[in-house]
């Protein structure tokens, strides 16, 4: 054994303790912050029975096991040194708008193509309008983390915007859907002579798919969305309720919706973390209101009761595309499955990875070296020329 495959071994040991160290850290903090709000029927304070329940020592295993991947992203450390050289400075062929207000107190960052050489106010003919929505648990992310995934479809000739919206504990899915209706409102006003397409990963792929199914009801497309009450933090602002001709004209102009690894059945989803011993530390319950709320704000649900109602699945004037990995842990193949049954076969469009996690659906698009990109990439460009 040579001296470099010795300092290899030890330098591996020292990452693998340091990561060991994290986990436990990231387990207590995580049991300390989210254990007492979030076990269904408890107390709302640190209590003796909460801590019963969910300090068992297979809990605090499965903690720790979901810790420990966390920690492990630092794999895909490159890719955070890129996408925040490229944020902060300037690409010739992209052109960046940070810290666009959108509406509802909310900002975007939109990403335009450059025509090299053009006359003053020459603009580039724009192939497509979309909207990305981040994912995070429906608890965290930030618009700026994703500018790869934009100049990926800018140097492609598309317009992307990248909304941020209140994550919970700001804000509620009903206010987060709001909001990413509201900004597909306001991309639809800024280009209207552009199809608009809507992209998300994990919850916001399920964000994205909800959005479009409340503007359904707006369109008239069933009243099986009508029990989908979205009321908004401020009771005062529920005049302000995007019920106009503006959304309406945006849900025509929709030409594709696009989820990767999307979470699309709240109450399946709930058993999953259970499962995985996170439920108590995920921010997606309270996010959604309570276990209450679980089947209204399930894309799976709704287009269930769509068909119940109607005899026949959901069929949109648009196509969908799903893109899932087939060894995503975080989120299993079978979400993106299952809502897929619910809508019109010739509306679907489903690309399975082999092989693939939960993040490379989204790396994948931020990357031209990321082992699914091309696969990937293919399938979106369909979507947006269908």
């Amino acid at each position: 054994v040579g001296t470099m495959d010795v300092m290899l071994l030890l330098l591996s040991a020292v990452l693998l303790g340091a990561a060991f160290l994290l986990a436990l850290g990231l387990v207590a903090i995580q049991v300390i912050h989210g254990l007492p709000a979030h076990v269904p029927g408890e107390p709302a304070k640190l209590s003796v029975a909460a801590l019963r329940r969910g300090l068992s020592y297979r809990r605090l295993w499965l903690l720790f096991v979901a810790a420990f991947g966390q920690v492990l992203l630092i794999q895909y450390a490159s890719l955070w040194l890129r996408w925040r050289r490229f944020y902060n400075s300037s690409e010739p062929l992209v052109n960046l708008q940070k810290d666009i207000e959108y509406g509802r107190g909310k900002w975007l960052d939109l990403y335009e193509p450059v025509i090299p050489n053009a006359e003053p106010n020459e603009k580039k003919p724009v192939k497509s309008a979309i909207i990305f929505v981040y994912g995070g648990a429906w608890g965290s992310g930030s618009k700026d983390m994703y500018s790869l995934v934009a100049r990926t479809l800018v140097l492609r000739g598309h317009v992307v915007a990248i909304p941020d919206y209140s994550t919970f504990p700001s804000g509620k899915v009903p206010d987060m859907v709001l909001e990413i209706r509201t900004a597909i409102n306001w991309l639809e006003v800024r280009y209207p002579e552009s199809r608009l397409h809507l992209i998300g990963h994990s919850a916001g792929a399920h964000l994205a798919l909800l959005a479009v199914l409340t503007m359904a009801d707006v369109h008239g497309t069933s009243e099986i969305f009508q029990p989908l009450q979205l009321v908004p933090r401020d009771k005062r602002a529920v005049s302000s309720l995007p019920r106009t001709e503006p959304e309406i004209a945006a849900y025509k102009r929709i030409g594709s919706v696009t989820g990767l690894a999307g979470v699309y059945d709240i109450a399946s989803h709930y058993q999953y973390e259970a499962q995985r011993g996170v439920e108590f530390v995920s921010p997606m319950t309270r996010a959604m209101g309570g276990p209450a709320r679980f089947a209204d704000l399930s894309p799976t649900n709704i287009l269930q009761t769509h068909r119940a109602h109607t005899g026949s699945p959901w069929a949109p004037p648009f196509s969908l595309l799903f893109v899932h990995g087939q060894a995503d842990k975080t989120v299993p193949l079978r979400s993106s499955v299952e809502v897929s049954r619910e809508i019109a076969r010739h509306k679907v469009n489903f690309l399975k990875l082999p092989d693939a996690n939960h993040v490379d659906p989204l790396f994948a698009l931020m990357c031209d070296q990321w082992v699914f990109h091309a696969e990937v990439l293919d399938a979106i460009d369909r979507q947006l020329s269908s």
